[in-house]
């Protein structure tokens, strides 16, 4: 079969867990290319996948929610953005001729040419939120100020139902998170799907015991072993601010062993940067290395990151992107005693020094990872996911 997959590339949350579906695909005889944008696109190439680049989008924020009506209004229209999106994918199946089986990784353009083409596909996501989209045009917009409130509830149903349509169109819905009552997400517990939703669990990457020692990595590292070690997965559209904070702060730091890295496939070739117990990659091949001698893990509050995390059993302090899913995963995970957190506009040194000791020395956080790490490696979502191909 041959296989398109469209994937956000909005951070690389999604490339990492489609290219560790697209070697599942391929090492079963299956054709696979992709289509995506930005770092995710550079990332898919690092991988040896033909990638097709696409229009880029994103949703614009100025708080914990999207401000929609800076996306509909400033600079390209997200609408127009996607529309874009969509025409590019027919030129490109055009070349490539039409695709047996196109899965959409959370990607709208993807999305939006199996529906309009009643083409064999499936919609992969970790977040179902039905009904945002229209709520937040209400309360952002201008358009909630323009329609009466006796239209405002229709408004609301009408968008609601056009990606209830999109996600309907599609053969299967996988939702990357665990069946209740372990489920991550709050709205990942819908209905409306028509059958179609299935719970898989997390896209784990690389298991510990598949990796070297602890010892042999601080070797490689040339770190001292009778230290803490704290790793900085510091990525994302909105990273520099962060990888500048964390640098000033440890650059020279003598009393823990220190490890950014900012997430930048393109720049792989770049030595990295190393003073005293620093370490700064700007991109590390095996990142699950790095957590795995991690004594706490920093970074943002992205699937992928929280999946490394719980597989690993490894303590966190996340500082989410101020943007819905990843502050709704911080908030779960938090309320869940699996994690700490800080708000990113209330972060100062004072704060994040303060919120690191506690994490270090809070040890019932690792009683509660341990509940949610054998649910980890319990679960085999891309098994679940590829034994409906073959």
């Amino acid at each position: 079969m041959k296989f398109l997959i469209g994937v956000c590339g909005i951070g690389l949350g999604h490339a990492g867990r489609s290219v560790k579906l697209a070697e599942i695909l391929t090492s079963h005889g299956h054709d696979v290319f992709f289509t995506s944008f930005g770092a995710a696109a550079d990332f898919i190439k690092l991988n040896g996948y033909k990638v097709y680049e696409i229009p880029p989008y994103e949703w614009y924020t100025t708080g914990p929610e999207p401000n929609w009506s800076m996306s509909a209004l400033n600079g390209a229209p997200i609408v127009h953005r996607i529309i874009k999106g969509y025409k590019k994918i027919l030129k490109i199946l055009k070349k490539e001729g039409q695709p047996d089986y196109i899965i959409s990784d959370a990607d709208f353009p993807t999305l939006l040419t199996i529906a309009r083409h009643n083409l064999e596909g499936s919609f992969l996501t970790n977040t179902l939120r039905i009904g945002t989209l229209g709520k937040r045009l209400l309360e952002y917009g201008k358009t909630g100020r323009i329609l009466r409130p006796n239209l405002k509830f229709l408004f609301n149903q009408k968008v609601d139902a056009f990606f209830l349509y999109l996600y309907n169109r599609t053969k299967k819905i996988y939702c990357l998170d665990f069946p209740y009552p372990y489920t991550l997400a709050r709205h990942n517990k819908l209905a409306g799907f028509n059958g179609k939703l299935q719970y898989c669990g997390l896209i784990k990457g690389k298991d510990p015991q598949e990796l070297p020692s602890k010892e042999e990595i601080m070797k490689k590292l040339e770190l001292n072993p009778d230290l803490p070690t704290i790793y900085f997965g510091i990525s994302g559209p909105n990273k520099n601010k962060l990888v500048n904070f964390f640098t000033k702060l440890y650059d020279g730091c003598k009393e823990k062993n220190i490890i950014i890295t900012t997430g930048t496939p393109s720049s792989s070739s770049l030595l990295p940067y190393r003073n005293k117990a620093f370490r700064l990659f700007h991109w590390y091949p095996v990142r699950e290395e790095l957590i795995k001698i991690a004594d706490v893990v920093v970074a943002r509050a992205g699937l992928s990151t929280i999946t490394e995390i719980l597989t690993f059993g490894k303590k966190s302090l996340l500082i989410p992107e101020l943007q819905p899913e990843q502050m709704e995963n911080a908030h779960s995970l938090e309320s869940r005693g699996l994690c700490a957190t800080i708000h990113e506009k209330a972060l100062n040194e004072e704060i994040f020094n303060t919120q690191l000791e506690r994490v270090l020395e809070n040890n019932q956080m690792i009683k509660r990872l341990k509940e949610y790490q054998k649910l980890c490696n319990q679960s085999d979502a891309l098994s679940m996911i590829t034994t409906d191909f073959n």
